[in-house]
């Protein structure tokens, strides 16, 4: 490194005896034609030209030390890029000066002109200097109201971290010979400048040891044309060039390619396009541009050599939002044509074709063939040899960063007084098949009550408790409804057995049960929704089943029907009947025997086994009707839990797809905090089921005549959220309050100071019954005088309608 040092200030000082002879020359000229005698008059008479010297020495002291401690760009390097040009005419002016002020001493010319010369080389430092990206990785500052990219890995979710390493891998593994166009394809919000800005500061914080980068971030959004970012590109090179001492004097000839390429381009102002045309200097012979793409490729090399980079990366950023991403995509084939420059472009979904998944050439005819061909090939793949997508994450709700952004609005929300709920002390014992009850907030408003439509005590609580959890939003939520199904009256035997019982001794069916419903093989795609779709489906579709079979057998003749002797009997018949197999016969089903394993599900965890004993009595007794009816009671059950299902697996798709698309997120964060309500009542209200999801309800009756004359309807997602809430941090799953201690209650939040503390009271006549709990629903005992002073004021105000 030290000998690119010694070069460039070789050509510096080079450059320095240039400047100084020139002045000279034109100081002689100027005192030739008589131009300088005004200088004769002391214009500052209290000021000496030895203390200038003095003044001037300390002012390069003070920009040396400036120039070396300093790290990144300033105001000044600024200027000094901008206003190049206007110093150095600034710097033959006051040289003519010094020229003429030191005839009579000329012992202080070497003072100036060392001082010049230091000064000069600090100049064409700064002047030509390359900074690094500065990004700040500091989750702490992430705010819904910044519309910027969010840097650091930490920051990312799980399928942005695989685009950023993919994106880092082909990098590193590529020689410093090769050049390449990357394309970085997402939709719009998820989040491809916040990953290319964290493969920027990861590359730039690198070690020496390790492979490194030179790198240029290019908004096409500041640009308005491709021959201004050609431009750009040029003085790019023309600094690092000249940073490394590449070139000598001539050191702009060494882009010439870039400047050639420039000129080739349709400028888009037209104005400047025919001025450019009317003082257009004339060639006067032939230059090849080859040759010229030649000669600055070995600069390049050369420059990567000196340098110990590996190869030189442009981040072309919102091309896909511009006005000349079409001119963008073809400047990338020039890019790409020269060693060791890689070239990754931001863009959209609509770009990323793919020939494989999109048409099958072998079904179609060989005359439409060029024409389909044609349009395919008409992509990106013409000015992009690698695709990196970033895909939707399957569970972008765990992600910390949804969490905390989450939270932060929440803190901004109001959290209201003078709101309860109506508590009842009724006994509800949890259930899969349970009809959702709700629990609604309702606010006391001028001796009248109010049920609020943005306001709820119960979600408040659940974002009060995730704030406190390691877990991430969709985690947290997750939990809070597998808890309340996990306690239902249903599963909590099987439940409690696998924890008391050692895994090598579970039997068959807790394994089943293990499986089916929990899901421990730790399958990230076979996730709690579609573990619930899948068993409420099977439950469902088998009852129907169950029920056309009864109504089947029932019309049949005795015979068959007697060696019908309970349910499993009754399913096999209507499967060897309605979806016949080969070789598989009534007659011969002994021989063959087949296990369904739905009606394993059936039979454990729908019916109670009186109600088995009963199915199978009356298909004894050849009593199908009753059969039927007992069959299309429980379906109305099944039906409930697989609705509630159904509306569980659209609201947490709504939920992903949102929270995937990174700017709609916040968009609605920020519309929530506007409405002075917190994100989950705000998701719960934005969320409207969708057609495929109402249809279903007609296509079930139309399909499934058991249903034709129920009064089937979607129950409503927001009562069944609270009622879950209500179950888990209010009755402890049915374990405490079940004596009638909550009848006629009303439960509201004291905002205390110091906690939240969930307060219970009944009024029996003038005196007040209390029961206090803190935010995740644990009994609290040890209440200060001032938070029962607080409470009892409160309370007054609560029960005062």
């Amino acid at each position: 490194m030290w000998i690119v040092k010694c070069k460039k200030i070789g050509i510096n000082l080079i450059e320095y005896m240039f400047g100084v002879i020139i002045s000279f020359l034109m100081y002689n000229f100027f005192v030739l034609l008589g131009m300088l005698e005004f200088l004769n008059v002391d214009i500052i008479p209290f000021i000496s030209i030895q203390q200038i010297s003095v003044f001037l020495g300390l002012c390069i002291c003070f920009m040396l030390i400036w120039s070396l401690k300093k790290k990144s760009i300033s105001v000044v390097n600024i200027v000094l890029k901008k206003y190049i040009y206007e110093i150095h005419f600034m710097l033959y002016i006051f040289s003519i000066l010094i020229w003429y002020k030191c005839k009579i001493i000329p012992q202080l010319l070497w003072i100036y002109a060392f001082e010049m010369l230091i000064f000069y080389m600090i100049l064409e430092n700064e002047a030509i200097k390359v900074f690094d990206y500065k990004y700040l990785c500091d989750s702490s500052t992430i705010s819904n109201y910044k519309e910027k990219s969010i840097v650091g890995r930490n920051n990312l979710t799980k399928s942005q971290k695989k685009a950023l390493d993919q994106l880092i891998n082909i990098l590193d593994k590529r020689r410093i010979s090769e050049s390449f166009n990357i394309a970085l394809i997402g939709a719009w919000g998820s989040g491809k400048t916040s990953i290319t800005d964290t493969l920027i500061s990861e590359l730039q914080n690198r070690k020496k040891s390790e492979k490194r980068y030179f790198i240029l971030k290019i908004n096409t959004l500041t640009f308005n044309g491709t021959k201004n970012i050609i431009e750009y590109v040029k003085k790019y090179f023309y600094c690092l060039f000249k940073q490394y001492g590449i070139v000598g004097l001539n050191g702009k000839e060494n882009v010439a390619f870039l400047s050639a390429l420039a000129d080739m381009l349709n400028d888009t102002d037209t104005k400047s396009s025919v001025i450019n045309m009317l003082f257009s200097r004339k060639e006067t012979c032939f230059c090849d541009i080859e040759n010229e793409r030649q000669l600055f490729m070995q600069r390049v090399q050369k420059l990567l050599y000196i340098s110990g980079r590996k190869n030189i990366v442009f981040v072309i950023d919102d091309s896909d939002r511009s006005d000349i991403e079409e001119q963008v995509l073809k400047l990338l084939s020039e890019f790409s044509s020269i060693d060791g420059l890689i070239s990754l472009i931001l863009l959209d979904k609509k770009h990323d074709i793919n020939l494989r998944k999109s048409i099958d050439l072998l079904s179609i005819d060989p005359g439409e063939t060029d024409d389909i061909t044609n349009d395919v090939y008409m992509s990106i793949d013409k000015y992009v040899h690698i695709r990196v997508r970033i895909e939707d994450d399957f569970h972008v709700e765990y992600e910390e960063r949804i969490k905390h952004q989450i939270i932060l609005e929440n803190k901004a929300v109001t959290k209201k007084e003078n709101c309860y709920i109506n508590c009842d002390g009724e006994r509800n014992t949890i259930s899969l098949f349970s009809f959702v009850k709700d629990y609604p907030t309702a606010e006391f408003v001028k001796q009248s009550m109010n049920f609020l439509g943005n306001y709820n005590i119960l979600t408040e609580l659940f974002l009060c408790n995730l704030e406190k959890q390691d877990k991430g939003f969709g985690d947290y939520f997750e939990g809070i409804v597998l808890e309340y199904l996990y306690h239902s009256k249903e599963l909590l035997p099987f439940i409690r057995k696998m924890l008391l019982t050692k895994p090598e001794e579970w039997d068959f069916e807790l394994h089943r049960i293990n499986m089916v419903w929990t899901n421990s093989f730790g399958d990230d795609r076979f996730d709690w929704l579609i573990r619930l779709q899948n068993n409420s489906n099977q439950m469902f579709w088998m009852l129907y089943q169950l029920i056309e079979a009864s109504e089947m057998v029932g019309a049949i003749e005795s015979k068959i029907q007697n060696e019908i002797l309970n349910f499993v009997d009754l399913y096999d018949y209507y499967m060897i009947t309605k979806m016949p197999v080969e070789d598989r016969t009534w007659e011969n089903r002994k021989e063959n025997p087949v296990k369904y394993s739905g009606l394993d599900d059936l039979e454990v965890i729908v019916f109670e086994k009186e109600e088995i004993k009963t199915i199978n009595i009356y298909i004894q007794e050849k009593q199908y009707e009753k059969v039927k009816l007992i069959l299309v009671e429980k379906i109305k059950d099944v039906t409930n839990f697989y609705l509630i299902s159904a509306i569980l697996n659209e609201f947490m798709a709504y939920l992903r797809n949102i929270m995937n698309n990174f700017r709609t997120f916040k968009m609605q964060l920020r519309e929530a905090e506007l409405l002075d309500m917190n994100y989950l009542d705000y998701l719960i209200k934005e969320w409207q089921p969708t057609k495929s999801l109402t249809d279903n309800i007609e296509k079930m009756k139309k399909e499934t005549s058991a249903l034709k004359n129920l009064n089937i309807s979607y129950p409503s997602l927001n009562a069944y959220i609270n009622m879950v809430l209500y179950t888990n941090y209010i009755s402890k799953f049915d374990t405490r309050f079940f004596n009638g201690e909550l009848k006629n209650s009303r439960l509201w939040i004291m905002h205390g100071e110091r906690r939240n503390i969930i307060v219970i009271s009944s009024k029996q006549n003038t005196q007040y019954e209390f029961h206090f709990l803190d935010s995740q629903g644990n009994i609290i005992e040890d209440l200060c005088e001032d938070e029962i002073r607080e409470i009892q004021r409160k309370n007054i105000v609560v029960w005062s309608n």
